[in-house]
Order: C-alpha cells, then sequence, then structure tokens
C-alpha cells in the first residue's frame, strides 16, 4: 500500500478483525500480508496460478521455505522481470 505507516497499520488491524466474520478477496504484491490476513492463497504470475492452498500448506509444501515471500520467490524466479 502507498500509504503512512499509521494507515496502513490501522487498515490491516480492521482486516485482521473482519477476516473471520466475512468473505474477502485481498490482493497484494506483499506475502506478509497475505500470510497474516487470508486463510486460502493463490499464488500468481504473469496472470497464470502457480499454486493455491492454506498459507500453512503451501509453505510446507517446499522445503525450507519458511514464509509465502521465500515460496513466491522459489516458484517464480530470483530474477527481475520487466
Amino acid at each position: 500500500m502507498g500509504i503512512d505507516p499509521q494507515s496502513r497499520n490501522l487498515i490491516l488491524e480492521r482486516l485482521t478483525t473482519l477476516k473471520d466474520r466475512i468473505t474477502m478477496v485481498y490482493t497484494t504484491h506483499y506475502m506478509e500480508e497475505a500470510e497474516m490476513l487470508c486463510s486460502y492463497v493463490a499464488i500468481m504470475d504473469t496472470g497464470s496460478i502457480l499454486t493455491e492452498g492454506s498459507p500453512g500448506d503451501l509453505i510446507n509444501r517446499i522445503p525450507g521455505c519458511s514464509n509465502l515471500e521465500a515460496l513466491f520467490i522459489n516458484l517464480t524466479g530470483k530474477q527481475l522481470r520487466d
């Protein structure tokens, strides 16, 4: 999010309180947000879903991945792309 830290924290706090009461679709490039807020995640690259499932299940699928960011890099590579 392109907002100040206080606003970002408030938004994330509010979403966290809502996540167990409503269904929401949340799109982000920040994997730690997805890991914190989402019970089900689809990892996408170039418009295609590479894998999907609960954050914990996805992390456990690839040995050595400790979080969704490591999983994303494992699936999509470390090189910058246009």
